[in-house]
This record gives structure tokens, sequence and C-alpha cells, in this order.
């Protein structure tokens, strides 16, 4: 990653991080785009993991789930006018649907046997 792109995402993963005071970890799903790739080794040093998933397949990445489900919801329930109102009604729905167990559950059942290839490139041991 170049012009400090790394930098920033490196600080915002830091900022999500610190933010999960109740977790000892962070686990982020990602493509396996080149750039995600880099921070591999940066990640694992801060205990920030990486699932990196194929890259085109939103099917296998657990936050479209919630995608769906927001999007539903506020067409369904709203007939949005402008882009601010969008917005609201936006987080209105994730904040209905993002602390939901079912969503990881019901991925984990359905997937997990589509992700067996994936383990850590690192050896736990090996933790901060």
């Amino acid at each position: 990653l170049s012009d400090g792109k790394s930098e920033r995402i490196q600080e915002a993963l830091l900022e999500v991080k610190a933010a999960q005071t109740d977790c000892d970890a962070l686990v982020v799903f990602w493509d396996n785009a080149s750039t995600h790739k880099a921070l591999q080794t940066w990640g694992w040093e801060r205990r920030i993991f990486f699932v990196l998933i194929p890259v085109y397949s939103p099917d296998l990445n657990p936050i479209e789930k919630v995608w769906k489900s927001v999007k539903r919801w506020v067409n369904q329930s709203h007939f949005v006018k402008q882009l601010d109102e969008l917005t609201t009604y936006f987080e209105a729905g994730f904040n209905r649907v993002k602390d939901q167990l079912s969503f990881a559950d019901g991925w984990w059942e359905q997937y997990q046997g589509k992700l067996s290839w994936y383990s850590p490139i690192f050896d736990s041991s090996t933790l901060p």
C-alpha cells in the first residue's frame, strides 16, 4: 500500500479494536486482495486477525447478511426523499440488527465447511 493508505487503515483498525473494551482481539473478514494481505503480519502482532475470503464471495462475508437485513427493513418501512433521511434510517436499521448473534451463528453453520481451508499463517504460540 502506498500514499499513506496503509497507515490510515492501520489507524482505523486500532481505533475499532480500542473501542471493543470487552474483547482481547479483533477479527476482520476481508477478501484476498493484495492490499489486505499486506497487513497480516502487522495485525497479528496487535491481535488483529484477518480471515481472508475468496475475492467476489460476498456470501462468505458475514456482514453481507446484516446489510441485506438493514436494506430490507429500510425499503419496507420508509419512503426516503433525501440522503440525510437515508443515513438516519440506515443507522436505525443497523442498530436494530447489529447485536443479533443469530447472524453469526447462522453464517457459521452455513459456511464452516467452506472455510475449512482457512488457517492463520502464523503459529498461535507466537502471540504477544
